[in-house]
């Protein structure tokens, strides 16, 4: 089952449409737009779906952070300022990518 999974990509019907990984480059190239306007938005973006990578602006205490809570107390921000930037970011992204 796990090898059907990699080979069709989990689409199992035959029809299939397009790839994951154009959704995926959308996405991708949403966020990057995102990070001209908005910075820190699209850092928290990354950070909740765990698309960050290491280094400098990623602080190590975020290894350890599994909340929203621990998340923006690791950046220095209050709950709330997170969850704005987060929803934010997010709008942004869904309003760019189109789904097909």
């Amino acid at each position: 089952m796990l090898e059907m999974m990699m080979v069709t990509r989990c689409q199992f019907s035959g029809g299939g449409g397009e790839p994951k990984d154009q959704i995926e480059m959308e996405v991708e190239a949403a966020v990057m737009s995102l990070t001209n306007g908005d910075e820190k938005a699209a850092r928290i973006l990354r950070i909740e779906y765990g698309a960050i990578e290491n280094g400098a602006w990623a602080p190590k205490s975020l290894d350890k952070a599994h909340t929203q809570m621990d998340k923006a107390h690791a950046l220095g921000l209050s709950l709330r300022t997170y969850k704005r930037k987060l929803a934010k970011a997010r709008l942004y992204v869904a309003e760019r990518i189109e789904f097909r």
